[in-house]
Formats: C-alpha cells, structure tokens, sequence
C-alpha cells in the first residue's frame, strides 16, 4: 500500500481532531504518530509474538484487543471500530487513533500528556514505560515541536525534517522519501 502525503494525511487528521483533543493532542502530534507508526499508510501490522497474525491496524496501529476496548467501554466513539472497518476507510482510521486518545485522557485524567502517550504506545504510563516507548514518544514530540515551529507553513524541507524526527533511534528507516513532502503544504490555505 502506498503512502499517503502529508498534505492528504493532514487533511484527515484536521478532519477527526475534535476541540477537545486538539489543545492537548495536536494535529502535528498526530502526525508524528503516524508517520511513525505507518509512514502514513492504513495498513494491518503483523505482530511477531503473535505467531505472524495481523495485530494492529491503522495509521496508529492501534491493536484489535484495543479497539475492542474502545467499542465496548468509549461511548464518545464515532465509529464500531474493528480491522475491516478500519482498513476500509482512512477517516475511520484515524477517527479510531484520536478516539483512543480521548478515552485515554478521559481514564487517567492526572497523568500527563507523555504519559498518554506512553499508555498509547505501550499500555504503561511513563514512570513504567520500557525505554523504546520512551523513545518513540520523544520522536513524537519532537516532531509535533518541529510542525508546531512552521507555524502552518509546511514547506517540503520542514515536512521531511520533521517525519525524519518522527523516527526514534534505532528505527532506521532511512530517509523520509521526498514525494511524501508533495512540494509543501499550508494548514492556513489548505495546499
């Protein structure tokens, strides 16, 4: 499955934060999480210790136990999330990434923003998270402060620097490929 830009990814992700993600979640955060996650593809992951099977999903690869916990205790979801559903249509992919989210904060309402994150990535909050999820969160916040930094003036230079910081160390994947960047993007005129 192909990659989509950044451009089109962040015109979903726009689309699913809600005003009471947004402040706290940003929409570069979601960015950063989804590059690095999937490099912005809506794919399944298969999960090694799983004997090969597929576990995870989306752009945010959010796990099927997971999204059976978000259908069944998250009355907020917008959708019944499960792997056909999310596979099949990437508004409902990332719909179900800030869903999550929001049942995070809703749950453990005193933690903070890294720790969500670290709930999100690894099911632990930071003071137990292993160091990998430590990591990648850092890589996500690195890039969210990058985006943040460009004001909405996402040039192609400030988008691949950006998505290359999305990577935490030891997940070399090489450089971001340039026709992700799509010569630009501004999130004030929506090109």
């Amino acid at each position: 499955m192909e990659s989509l830009t950044f451009g089109k990814m962040w015109v979903l992700a726009e689309r699913s934060n809600t005003v009471d993600t947004k402040a706290e979640f940003t929409t570069e955060l979601l960015m950063g999480i989804f590059w690095e996650e999937s490099q912005f593809r809506n794919i399944g992951q298969v999960g090694f210790e799983s004997g090969g099977k597929l576990r995870a999903y989306g752009f945010g690869q959010v796990q099927v136990e997971t999204m059976q916990v978000i259908n069944s205790l998250y009355s907020g979801k917008r959708h019944h999330y499960t792997p056909e559903t999310v596979l099949g249509n990437d508004q409902t992919s990332v719909d179900m990434t800030v869903d999550y989210l929001r049942r995070l904060r809703t749950s453990f309402k005193g933690s903070s923003k890294r720790s969500i994150l670290c709930l999100y990535g690894e099911g632990q909050g930071e003071s137990k998270a292993r160091s990998n999820t430590i990591n990648t969160v850092n890589a996500w916040l690195n890039c969210e402060n990058q985006l943040l930094s460009a004001k909405g003036n996402f040039t192609k230079e400030v988008i691949l620097r950006a998505l290359g910081a999305a990577n935490p160390p030891g997940k070399n994947r090489g450089p971001v490929p340039v026709e992700i960047a799509d010569g630009g993007y501004s999130s004030v005129w929506g090109f």
